[in-house]
């Protein structure tokens, strides 16, 4: 396991059209509905092209630039010239991730959910599998669940802490949304409350706090 993803990362192997978009997808809405911040990685095997409105992007790295970013409504595009490690990429454009869901990197050491279709040889071929998504046969020896039982996936991933929830001093939600926040913000944010609270009167020593405001 690379130790700076321990429980943080799940990853999600299968072949074309095994249905694991499918699993990312509703893997990051289960997490995004108990209020964690997720970020994703695809693997893809092919050079990727930009659409048109990011060519200007791609100039940018055939000029020699490292990273080059298109932000566009709803998108960030990253494009690097080089290949990085997983966990290379995760430290630096996924930082403030509660939890990052990663499509495929069949060989990295990172706890795995295959997406099967049929008895077609992939968990053969992929290490650290804690969990199988399968439409039909369940196969022996692995946790199985349906597309539809997702949930409960995400509960046992938790249950045995194959993903920890984030140690937080502070969380921060708009409108219902996870906002994420470096530490110095909820240092912050968590000293500022803590000192109004405190300068009550008759208010015992917090150690939790809930707040919200509504404007």
């Amino acid at each position: 396991m690379l130790e700076t993803l321990r429980g943080r990362v799940i990853g999600v192997a299968g072949w074309k059209d095994s249905g694991k978009t499918l699993v990312v997808e509703r893997l990051v809405a289960s997490l995004r509905n108990k209020g964690l911040v997720v970020g994703t990685v695809k693997h893809v095997h092919e050079a990727l092209s930009l659409q048109p409105a990011a060519k200007d992007s791609a100039r940018h790295l055939d000029a020699g630039a490292h990273t080059a970013i298109a932000l566009g409504e709803g998108l960030v595009l990253l494009g690097k010239h080089t290949g990085e490690d997983l966990e290379t990429v995760v430290s630096c454009y996924l930082p403030l991730s509660d939890v990052i869901v990663v499509e495929g990197f069949k060989h990295a050491e990172i706890p795995k959910i295959v997406a099967l279709s049929g008895s077609d040889g992939i968990l053969e071929e992929t290490e650290n599998v804690v969990a199988v998504v399968c439409r039909d046969k369940r196969p022996k020896g692995y946790p199985a669940y349906a597309a539809d039982e997702i949930e409960n996936l995400v509960d046992s991933l938790f249950e045995n802490e194959i993903l920890k929830p984030p140690e937080r001093r502070a969380a921060l939600l708009v409108n219902g949304k996870p906002v994420p926040v470096n530490e110095f913000v909820q240092a912050s944010l968590a000293g500022v409350v803590r000192g109004f609270i405190t300068a009550l009167h008759d208010i015992e020593e917090p150690s939790t706090i809930q707040l919200t405001v509504k404007l």
